[in-house]
């Protein structure tokens, strides 16, 4: 069975048991489930798993198993309860060769979907790396097997990797909300092109720019680092910069960091709202260079805007948009004094006058 669909389960396994989902998810779950009965095999699995490895059997909602039962009624016979799953009898002697032949072959996938089950439930133990993205335009909530969730900002890209030392995240490009539960013996550790995001059981968000990595604190305290290198003599440790709710910590090429704690900048006070608007498809800017403003719609338009010539470098823009209605900014830019704005086919640009 293909590891992404236990992983799915694993996830949905996590969702059920972490409280009781709204009308709206029990609806993407069955929908899932009657989709494949290898879905519905695969929960089933992961949960007798799960009770195996917790040593805590449960016992889903009445109103679950019925879930559960559809679905597996409308797939029948293609799906089986994971109890009901046995290795093959032994052949008699007497039997044909050809038929023992297929009586094992049948006893080593049963024991190869076994394993592959072990592996897709362990991976919260094993430390497998699991990658996400987005799309020009799409954002993306994902359920971490230890009930965080990172909220991905449209084109970005995360891969996870846990084990029983930490919970690690690379944000390979993009923006990311990260939801951590708490876990005090496993920190929550976020790189980014050398850095380092650590926390443990907190809400913050890392914004990746052309030329800056942008790093807001919703709750709780998160520290910020350059990444760990082997234990030298005679060199210190990379110094950390401690940012609590309510704070922003920018970090450009020239003030990295692992810079000189003298030369590291400072957290400032930020509108975490505003910070964290683009979940709610909102853009809010607050002297923002340009050429900013433009990335940050440009996750959202398959029509890039495109900033041109020289003109324009010391142009910021203060004021609040939707991510998905780019002709609001334009119209915003129209209205600019010395400012050109040009649509085009396959671009828009902007430009000085």
């Amino acid at each position: 069975m293909n590891e992404k669909i236990y992983l799915e389960a694993s996830e949905w396994l996590v969702e059920f048991r972490g409280g009781r989902p709204d009308r709206a998810t029990r609806g993407r779950f069955e929908r899932w489930l009657c989709s494949s009965p290898e879905h519905v095999r695969a929960y089933l699995e992961q949960n007798a798993i799960w009770e195996t490895l917790h040593s805590q059997p449960h016992a889903d909602s009445p109103e679950l198993q019925a879930l559960i039962e559809r679905a597996r009624q409308a797939l029948l016979p293609n799906v089986v309860s994971i109890s009901s799953m046995k290795t093959p009898t032994v052949a008699v002697a007497d039997e044909p060769q050809r038929q023992l032949r297929s009586r094992r072959r049948m006893g080593l996938a049963a024991a190869a979907t076994l394993l592959l089950a072990v592996a897709g439930a362990s991976f919260y133990l094993q430390a497998p790396r699991n990658s996400y993205s987005t799309a020009t335009g799409e954002q993306r909530s994902i359920l971490l097997p230890d009930g965080s969730t990172i909220d991905l900002n449209a084109r970005s890209r995360v891969r996870v990797r846990f084990d029983r030392a930490g919970r690690h995240i690379d944000l390979v490009e993009g923006q990311a909300l990260f939801r951590v539960a708490k876990d005090a013996t496993r920190p929550f550790i976020v790189a980014v092109n050398g850095t380092q995001v650590r926390a443990v059981g907190t809400q913050f968000d890392i914004n990746q720019r052309r030329h800056q990595l942008v790093v807001t604190v919703v709750e709780g305290t998160v520290a910020v680092s350059g990444a760990a290198a082997p234990n030298r003599v005679g060199v210190p440790p990379a110094p950390q910069i401690l940012l609590d709710a309510g704070e922003q910590l920018t970090l450009t090429p020239a003030a990295p960091a692992v810079k000189a704690v003298k030369a590291q900048p400072s957290p400032q006070p930020v509108d975490v709202e505003s910070a964290t608007a683009w979940t709610h498809r909102r853009l809010v800017f607050d002297t923002t260079p340009l050429e900013d403003v433009a990335a940050e719609f440009n996750r959202n338009s398959e029509r890039p805007i495109v900033v041109e010539g020289r003109g324009l470098d010391d142009f910021h823009v203060s004021g609040a948009f939707s991510s998905t209605d780019v002709q609001s900014f334009l119209r915003f830019m129209r209205a600019q004094t010395g400012v050109d704005v040009i649509e085009e086919a396959d671009r828009i640009v902007i430009t000085h006058r």
